[in-house]
């Protein structure tokens, strides 16, 4: 949970807060407004598509340089604000 919240790159959401009470474990990370990936990618050019998976992958590697690596990417848990 630290490493996660120490994570600052801007493609991926920021963790502020995690709590644990009885048998309920929740977050509060940072609101991200858009659209699925699969969904906004759809009406992209070649070259602005490609760009995006540049820029998602550059975070991902950002996670896992810190350890952390999410184990559910998919376009749908993805999204994109411009």
């Amino acid at each position: 949970v630290q490493a996660l919240a120490a994570l600052r790159h801007r493609a991926i959401p920021r963790l502020f807060e995690v709590r644990q009470e009885a048998n309920a474990t929740w977050m509060v990370m940072e609101l991200v407004r858009g659209e699925a990936l699969d969904v906004y990618a759809a009406q992209l050019p070649i070259r602005q598509r490609l760009r995006l998976l540049i820029e998602i992958a550059d975070g991902i590697a950002h996670a896992h340089a810190a350890g952390i690596a999410h184990r559910d990417l998919k376009p749908a848990n993805i999204a994109v604000s411009e």
